[in-house]
C-alpha cells in the first residue's frame, strides 16, 4: 500500500470520528457506537500493515490527522462522559424510586 492509500485510510478515520462526534452530540449511542467499531477496523490495519517510514509533506499530513483525530476524540469523549452522567443520574432516581415504593408499598 503507498503513502496515498493509508492517507486515504487515515481521511476515512478522521471522517469517521467527525461522523462519532456528531452522533454524541445528538446522543445517538447506537450509531456512535457502530461508527467506533468500523474506525477501529481501521486502526487494526493501519497498525498492522502502516510500516513505512514518513517523512515530508505525507508524514506532515498524516501528523496533522492524527492529531486531529486525537482532538475529535477528546470532543467526542466529553461529550460520551457527559452523557453517561445523566443516564446515571436517571438510573439513579429510578432505582430511588423503586426503593420508596418497596419500602412504603406503593403500586
Amino acid at each position: 500500500m503507498s503513502n496515498l492509500r493509508f492517507l486515504e485510510r487515515y481521511k476515512d478515520m478522521e471522517r469517521l470520528s467527525r461522523d462519532m462526534l456528531n452522533a454524541a452530540s445528538q446522543a445517538d449511542w447506537d450509531t456512535l457506537v457502530a461508527l467506533e467499531q468500523s474506525r477501529t477496523s481501521i486502526e487494526q490495519e493501519l497498525k498492522l500493515v502502516d510500516t513505512l517510514s514518513w517523512q515530508g509533506a505525507h508524514g506532515l499530513q498524516k501528523r496533522m490527522l492524527l492529531e486531529s483525530i486525537l482532538a475529535i476524540d477528546a470532543d467526542t469523549r466529553a461529550l460520551a462522559d457527559s452523557g453517561m452522567k445523566g443516564l446515571q443520574a436517571q438510573l439513579g432516581s429510578i432505582d430511588t424510586g423503586k426503593k420508596l415504593k418497596k419500602t412504603y408499598g406503593l403500586p
